[in-house]
């Protein structure tokens, strides 16, 4: 777990991916939890840059609308790790999101 964490965590701060997302051409299901409240680079953000930072929530908003067939799907009252939070719920949400 610790060895996926530092591999995204690196893959977020070295590799920025949202110039891409328009290109991507298959359906995409972007499913997260509305109460997550983390904002990458929240910290190590410049002062004035700050205002721009997003939490999930609003970065996954801008993201599906970025990408041509995205479908958003928020998990009530769940956080930054719904399939950790809630699995049979999220499986269940995953399951019928792979279904469509």
């Amino acid at each position: 777990m610790r060895d996926a964490q530092a591999r995204l965590s690196d893959m977020i701060q070295t590799q920025p991916v949202a110039a891409e997302l328009p290109r991507l051409a298959m359906p995409v299901r972007l499913i997260i939890g509305d109460r997550d409240l983390t904002a990458f680079r929240a910290g190590s953000a410049p002062p004035a840059r700050r205002p721009q930072v997003q939490t999930v929530p609003q970065a996954a908003v801008t993201a599906a609308r970025r990408i041509p067939d995205a479908r958003l799907i928020r998990l009530e009252g769940l956080g930054h790790a719904p399939q950790v939070e809630a699995p049979a719920r999220f499986l269940q949400t995953l399951e019928a999101a792979i279904a469509s």
